[in-house]
């Protein structure tokens, strides 16, 4: 409803980026924070997903879109630079023009791109790896997928919060868990495949919050660590 509004459509009509900004927060909002409370997971990452997922291609779409007014705006800016301002001496401050950074919409619009690219490749994955696999054009896909997982995990570090870096890191160590085999079939090494467990366990169990949100996730994070280590008869 909300993304069918006209002052939603109009905003994605006139100010893409914007609308592209906010329909990540938005999605992230599902991403991470639908169906959680102090009791745990009440719906599942792939609800999560499946909700998040709108609000994100949304969003990549008016990325697209702010792609043609983001190179109009900088040539515009590069040209008002290069014309003196009515009365002004042609050579007059003309460096100071020359060294004013151009919008900060280049970097804003890089991150938001970034962001809504990782988000909606791992949706895709879970969406169509089962179709993939049934047509044996799996692979390759599951090691593209481990490198992503290994990328987005390292993002994390620079996450918004506590719950965010705990439901992230949740959700790359049940992938890890159940894709194992998938993985090692596809390409990549033990020791990338222990490396990347490695450096999530221990930031799993170095991690503290006084949020009971955050810790209900991290007490199961961690119950999933003491099975994977039961199995393989030995410490991560």
């Amino acid at each position: 409803e909300l993304l069918a509004s006209e002052p939603s459509k109009r905003l994605a009509r006139e100010e893409p980026l914007t609308y592209a900004a906010i329909c990540l927060q938005m999605g992230k909002l599902y991403w991470y924070y639908y169906g959680i409370d102090a009791s745990g997971d009440q719906i599942g990452q792939e609800a999560r997903m499946q909700a998040a997922g709108e609000w994100l291609g949304r969003g990549e779409e008016a990325l697209r879109r702010s792609g043609d007014q983001h190179v109009q705006g900088e040539k515009s800016l590069r040209e008002s630079r290069d014309q003196p301002a009515q009365g002004e001496d042609p050579h007059e401050n003309r460096a100071e023009r020359q060294g004013a950074s151009l919008p900060d919409l280049r970097e804003s619009r890089g991150e938001v791109k970034k962001e809504l690219e990782e988000h909606l490749a791992l949706i895709h994955f879970h969406r169509e790896i089962a179709k993939w696999t049934r047509e044996g054009r799996e692979k390759g896909l599951y090691r593209a997928h481990f490198l992503r997982l290994k990328e987005y995990e390292n993002s994390l570090d620079k996450a918004e919060n506590d719950l965010i870096r705990a439901r992230g890191r949740q959700e790359v160590l049940e992938s890890l868990y159940r894709q194992r085999g998938h993985f090692l079939e596809d390409g990549v090494s033990k020791e990338e495949y222990e490396q990347v467990l490695g450096r999530l366990a221990e930031n799993i169990r170095t991690m503290r919050s006084g949020n009971p949100f955050v810790t209900k996730v991290l007490e199961d994070s961690r119950q999933i660590l003491d099975l994977l280590e039961r199995e393989r008869g030995g410490k991560i």
